[in-house]
C-alpha cells in the first residue's frame, strides 16, 4: 500500500511519466494473477502449435466438451484439472490419437 500510494504522489508531484505508471501497474497485476509479461501480447504475436475454435467433444454418447476453443503455446505446459468423470483422460486420449479434427498432424502428444 506504501509503494502505491509514493508512486501516486510521485505521479502527482510530475516525478513519474504516464508510461512508466502504466508500466508499473501492469507489473503488479501480472504479480498479483502469477503470470509473466507473454500474457500482455496480443493473440497475433504469441507462437501457437494448436488453435482449434468452436470443438466438440464426445464420448460413448456423452457431449465433454461443446465450443470450446482449444489453444496450446509453444514452450509452455498445461494441466487439466476437474472432477472424476468430467473427460480429462478422454481429451487426453483424443488428443494423443489426433482424433480432434483440425489437430496438427506434425504435434507430438505424450501424457
Amino acid at each position: 500500500a506504501n509503494d502505491v500510494k509514493c508512486e501516486l504522489l510521485a505521479l502527482l508531484e510530475g516525478q513519474i511519466s504516464d508510461d512508466e505508471l502504466i508500466a508499473s501497474a501492469q507489473a503488479a497485476v501480472l504479480d498479483y494473477k502469477g503470470l509473466d509479461a507473454a500474457a500482455l501480447l496480443d493473440n497475433e504475436q504469441k507462437d501457437y502449435i494448436v488453435d482449434l475454435q468452436s470443438i466438440i467433444l464426445a464420448f460413448a454418447g456423452r457431449v465433454l466438451v461443446q465450443r470450446a476453443n482449444f489453444s496450446l503455446e509453444r514452450g509452455r505446459t498445461y494441466g487439466i484439472v476437474g472432477q472424476n468423470g468430467t473427460g480429462k483422460t478422454t481429451l487426453l486420449n483424443r488428443v494423443a490419437a489426433k482424433d480432434i479434427s483440425g489437430f496438427p498432424a506434425d504435434v507430438s502428444v505424450y501424457y
